[in-house]
This record gives C-alpha cells, sequence and structure tokens, in this order.
C-alpha cells in the first residue's frame, strides 16, 4: 500500500502472552500477527474484559475496559414476572425471547459494553488517528460495527469462537434451552454478517456459517512471539530432562463447562475403573479443584488447580506426556497447539480434531476409557519425541490470512 495503515484491535480477553490462558493466547496471536505486518506503531489494542491485569503489565497502547455483567433472570413462569423480567431490559430480550425462560448469558445487543467504554472507543474512532480499519475477536462486540459504520471505518473480525454455542451444556437439555441457544445462534449470526470480514478460529465452526450461507474463513490458532518462544524453551528443556515415566498433565480451564464436563469424565473413570500400570494423573487449571471437588482422592491424581508460571514450565519439562479431553464443546485447540509447540506428546478426544488441521505429536482417543488406557499405555511403552522439523512444517502449511483479509478490505474500501 502506498501509504501506512492504523487499526485498532478490540480484544476481550487481554493478548497476555505469559499469565493467560488459552483465550489470551489467541488474543495475543492476532496482537502479534498485525504488528508483525504492519508494524508496532500502526497498532492500538484496547481491550474489554474484567481482567485487568495485561493493562497494569504490558500498559502501551491498552485501554481496560469491561463487559457489563450478564442479566440474570428471575424465578418463576408467571406472566406477571415474565412482564416484569422483560422490562428491565427489553432490547436483550427482543433479541431472543426464549432468555425470558432460560438465561443463556448471551448477547450481541448494545447494552452488553458499558457506557464508559463505547465513550473511550469513539474517541478512537472519531480523533485526528482514526483507524483505517478495526479488528475485533468477539461477536459481542458488534455493536462498535454500527459506530464504525457511522465513520466510513471497515470492521474485520477473528472470532475465538462461536460465543452462542459456547454455553453451559446443561442449558440444552430441553426444548427451551435448546431454543434459547439456536435463538443466541440466529443473533450472533446477524452480527457477523454485518463485518466486511470475518474469520474463525475453527473448522467445524467455519464449516457451519459457511454451510448457513455466511462469506467465512479458517484462522487457526497458533502459538506466535513470546507465547512461541515460552513453548520451544520447554521443548529445549525436554530434551536434557529426566521424564518421569507415566506422569500425564491433564490441563484446562475447568470453568469452562464442556471442559470441566470432559476432565470430570476422564477423573471418574480413572478412578472408578483404574489408570494404566506405573501411570498417574495431575490435573491443573483454573477451576479444576471446585469443579472435581467430589472425587475420591486417590493417590496416582492430584488436582492443582492454577499454578505459577514456573511450576508449570517444570511440570511440563518433565511429563511423559498431555492429556486433553474435550469431548463437545468449543473448546482444546488453543491447548493443543501449545503442546505441539512445546514438543509434549499429546492424547486428546477425537472432536478436539475435528477443529483443526492436527499438529505432529497428537494421538486421538474415542471417548470411552479403554481407548484412553491404551492411548497411555502405548505412549509409555514407545516413547518418541515429536519431531520439530515436522512441527515447524505444519506451522508452514497452516493458513495465516488476517494481514491479507485486512488488506484486501481496506483496498475495497478506499475504492472510488
Amino acid at each position: 500500500m502506498s501509504e501506512a495503515l492504523r487499526l485498532l484491535l478490540v480484544n476481550r480477553p487481554p493478548p497476555d502472552p505469559l499469565g493467560g490462558g488459552g483465550g489470551h493466547h489467541r488474543s495475543y496471536q492476532l496482537k502479534w500477527e498485525l504488528e508483525n505486518a504492519f508494524g508496532e506503531e500502526a497498532v492500538t489494542a484496547i481491550c474489554c474484559a474484567n481482567d485487568v491485569k495485561f493493562g497494569k503489565t504490558e500498559g502501551k497502547g491498552t485501554v481496560d475496559l469491561s463487559l457489563r455483567d450478564g442479566v440474570t433472570g428471575l424465578p418463576g413462569l408467571t406472566s406477571l414476572r415474565l412482564f416484569r423480567q422483560y422490562l428491565t431490559n427489553p432490547c436483550f430480550y427482543r433479541q431472543n425471547p426464549h432468555r425470558l425462560v432460560v438465561n443463556t448469558g448471551f448477547s450481541t445487543d448494545a447494552d452488553v459494553l458499558k457506557a464508559d467504554f463505547i465513550n473511550r472507543y469513539r474517541k478512537c474512532v472519531e480523533g485526528p488517528k482514526r483507524p483505517d480499519v478495526v479488528v475485533i475477536d468477539d461477536s459481542r462486540l458488534g455493536v462498535l460495527v454500527a459506530i464504525n459504520v457511522e465513520h466510513g471505518i471497515p470492521t474485520v473480525g477473528s472470532m475465538h469462537n462461536l460465543e452462542s454455542l459456547d454455553a453451559y451444556i446443561s442449558i440444552r437439555e430441553n426444548n427451551w434451552g435448546l431454543g434459547a441457544t439456536l435463538g443466541d445462534l440466529s443473533a450472533e449470526y446477524a452480527a457477523l454478517a454485518k463485518l466486511d470480514a470475518c474469520m474463525l478460529i475453527s473448522k467445524v465452526e467455519t464449516g457451519l456459517l459457511t454451510g448457513l450461507g455466511l462469506d467465512v474463513s479458517f484462522h487457526p490458532y497458533l502459538p506466535r512471539g513470546i507465547v512461541r518462544e515460552r513453548f520451544m524453551k520447554i521443548r529445549e528443556l525436554r530434551q536434557g530432562a529426566s521424564i518421569e515415566k507415566g506422569m500425564f498433565v491433564v490441563m484446562g480451564s475447568a470453568r469452562h463447562s464442556t471442559t470441566g464436563e470432559s476432565m470430570r469424565w476422564l477423573t471418574e473413570n480413572a478412578v472408578t475403573h483404574g489408570l494404566p500400570k506405573a501411570c498417574n494423573l495431575i490435573f491443573l487449571g483454573r477451576g479444576t479443584r471446585k469443579v472435581l471437588a467430589d472425587i475420591p482422592q486417590v493417590s496416582d491424581i492430584q488436582i492443582k488447580d492454577w499454578v505459577e508460571e514456573d511450576v508449570l514450565v517444570d511440570m511440563l519439562s518433565r511429563a511423559e506426556g498431555v492429556l486433553i479431553p474435550q469431548q463437545m464443546g468449543f473448546g482444546a485447540v488453543t491447548r493443543v497447539a501449545d503442546m505441539a509447540c512445546a514438543g509434549i506428546p499429546t492424547i486428546t478426544s477425537e472432536h478436539a480434531t475435528l477443529a483443526i488441521n492436527v499438529p505432529p505429536g497428537v494421538s486421538v482417543a474415542a471417548n470411552n476409557w479403554k481407548a484412553w488406557r491404551e492411548q497411555m499405555s502405548s505412549l509409555v511403552a514407545n516413547r518418541k519425541a515429536p519431531d520439530h522439523e515436522a512441527y515447524e512444517t505444519w506451522v508452514a502449511a497452516a493458513p495465516s490470512p488476517l494481514p491479507d483479509v485486512v488488506r484486501h478490505v481496506v483496498n475495497a474500501t478506499r475504492k472510488p
């Protein structure tokens, strides 16, 4: 392009390459890819998450904001109560009337964002350094698209997940809950359709929306920049470390409902039916102790919850492998890619691999305990570090569409 671009990146999870989980790594990937393509000075990042850690440690060009708390439904289904509930937030319920009965916590309505956020955002797009394009990572930020249209600024989306479907599985156990979820999907589809271009992290989600008629493309997660360096260091440490036979680390945020359900399935089967000989499990991740609190304590299963970075690095450098059970939902894609970068043999559910191009070093287990036992036993008996060259080949073959999509959208906007 003949002139430098100005880009505004609006993240929901802060782009934290060190202390955060998969969502933070995805946000950081977007920031890194834009800065790598257009220069650090061209990209301003603002964040709309409750987590203010990133702003305190990496304050350059970042504003910390927050989403409003979700609307909580009143108990009972009487007409009067439903009407009163409707009056608390008419826009929220007009978008999807099923929310009157089942509160999914999802909305793309303007009221999702605090007025303070909207005011600060307007200053960004109305000031002398107004961006040429805005990149968002969450459909719940769709209200920003209308503001961008007012000012002739295109909006590109590269999403973490289809947030309407990334909800508590228990919600969809009855027709009301399923109806509420599908109503949310309809609202999310409408929000994404207003974007000038849209990318999704999962091949499953990409295929779903393409099948429904929306023009979207696949933008997989890859460890970039500091995240890549961090996991490459673990790969290096593993080459000289003493691998502990049979030690498997189970990673994931159990607070994420489908991840927590899958971790619980793994734990219950390990306790009930037993682990393979000489194997033990160490569970790591936010909310793990709470979700697994009622599981009987056994000597070969440790539940540690969230651990500090140095502890995590030590465990991953010594682990026989990592287990990533994900039997349902929309998780695991960042964990699988991160462990591949670290050169750690990984066993994951078949469901998780449908969303990605599977990296080297990943074994797939069916949704039964016999298959998981066999995979763990095989990995212990045939220990082999994933090939580094094969990993780099996998990375090189992965789609990386964000910079080209941004250029295309800006060029299309600038045409006379």
